[in-house]
């Protein structure tokens, strides 16, 4: 068993070994490494710069639904039906919709010529769309605002075609508002007068009932005629008495009696009227007969409540329709740009210190890994097959090419 003082020292040796290898092959190294780092140096020269431009929008506070009319005609409702008529939909995923989209993206491209730009020979409009959409950027910050960027080889242009996406971004959320509020006053002047005509035609109904009926304010009749008929059959009761009382001490030939006997026959009349009606209570302000009187009730509660009903609703629904108008007619910023785009002075790309140092750590690694293959292959004796003889020649020739001396 060796102990570790000799494991420590062969793997010493190991290292010396491969410092060796690379000592014997430096002037290969630090040519090659010169080479490269020259080439890349020069390569990363004929990499065009390019500028980033941004600027950063923020919508109103009381913009909601990309501005349109229809929350600020809502308000009112939702807080009446005591919710929210609509979810917390992000405000912020319209602008961004509105950015990528294609048509804007379309006029970016027309307005500023990057077909020519980007050059593509084949499929120039799909592809162009595709580099466009890898040279800009639409993002949230953690403020909640908008930040559109644009790269671009000119940065007075990347600058210019920030701030067009920031006006088509308000001219077409202006414009998508606007179709939204005209939509929804349509949609509420139809609701609106509507109602209107229901009112109408319910006043109408009411009035020819009231007219038909002689029913005007029905509680009120009712109490009255309930209470007269209550009179009448007091009345027609006493009179009833008094009448037995009279034929029992006077006769049925009696005088009085026979008086007593015509009231109670016109006091019938008159309960017989009120109950089921005749011509004087048909013409009256205050009564109407007591057998029609469910009937007639039910009828007036209808009619009656469908006017408070549609009452209701024209004072819910005027101020919402007075606002969708207003809303209409209002040409108010969507958006508010906190940041205007300005031509960038220092380049975004390439970072050529970062491009040499990469491709040439990449190179020093690569050509390592050659180096100790071709110390290996120069020290064959005996070859497994022909290729690796050739392999054996093809790094003499390059020892005699570098004049490396082992």
């Amino acid at each position: 068993m060796m102990d570790n003082k000799e494991v420590k020292e062969r793997k010493d040796i190991r290292f010396l070994d491969y410092i060796y290898v690379l000592y014997k092959w430096k002037k290969f190294i630090i040519i090659n490494m010169i080479l490269i780092l020259l080439i890349t140096a020069g390569l990363s020269l004929l990499i065009d710069n390019k500028y980033k431009a941004k600027a950063t929008v923020m919508l109103p506070q009381n913009s909601q639904l990309g501005g349109s009319a229809l929350s600020g005609v809502l308000s009112g409702a939702s807080s009446i039906l005591g919710g929210s008529l609509f979810g917390a939909n992000d405000n912020s995923d319209r602008m961004l919709g509105i950015l990528s989209s294609r048509t804007v993206l379309t006029k970016v491209i027309k307005r500023f010529n990057l077909l020519e730009y980007y050059g593509f020979s084949k499929y120039k409009n799909d592809r162009t769309l595709k580099a466009l959409r890898g040279d800009v950027s639409f993002d949230m910050d953690e403020n909640g605002m908008i930040e559109i960027t644009m790269i671009h080889k000119d940065s007075v242009k990347s600058a210019q075609i920030v701030n067009y996406f920031v006006n088509l971004l308000d001219s077409l959320n202006r414009k998508f508002s606007l179709k939204e509020a005209t939509d929804y006053r349509i949609f509420v002047e139809k609701r609106y007068k509507k109602n209107l005509e229901d009112l109408k035609n319910a006043e109408d109904m009411f009035e020819k009932f009231q007219a038909k009926n002689g029913v005007y304010v029905i509680p009120d009749q009712l109490e009255f005629a309930i209470k007269a008929v209550g009179d009448l059959e007091v009345q027609l009761t006493q009179k009833q008495i008094e009448s037995d009382l009279v034929k029992a001490t006077k006769g049925k030939n009696s005088p009085t009696y026979k008086d007593l006997q015509i009231q109670i026959s016109l006091l019938n009349n008159k309960l017989n009227g009120l109950k089921y009606g005749d011509k004087s209570v048909e013409r009256s302000i205050i009564f109407f007969p007591f057998i029609k009187a469910p009937e007639i009730q039910k009828r007036y509660f209808r009619l009656y409540r469908e006017i408070e009903i549609q009452g209701k609703i024209q004072e819910f629904i005027m101020p919402i329709y007075e606002q969708a108008v207003m809303e209409e007619h209002k040409n108010m910023p969507t958006i508010v740009v906190l940041d205007k785009a300005v031509p960038p002075e220092l380049k975004y790309s390439p970072k050529r210190s970062f491009i040499v140092i990469g491709i040439g750590l990449f190179f020093f690694f690569t050509i390592v890994l050659f180096v100790f293959r071709g110390e290996e292959a120069i020290n064959w004796k005996n070859f497994n097959n022909p290729l690796e003889e050739k392999e054996k020649r093809f790094f003499e020739r390059i020892l005699k090419f570098y004049r490396l001396k082992f």
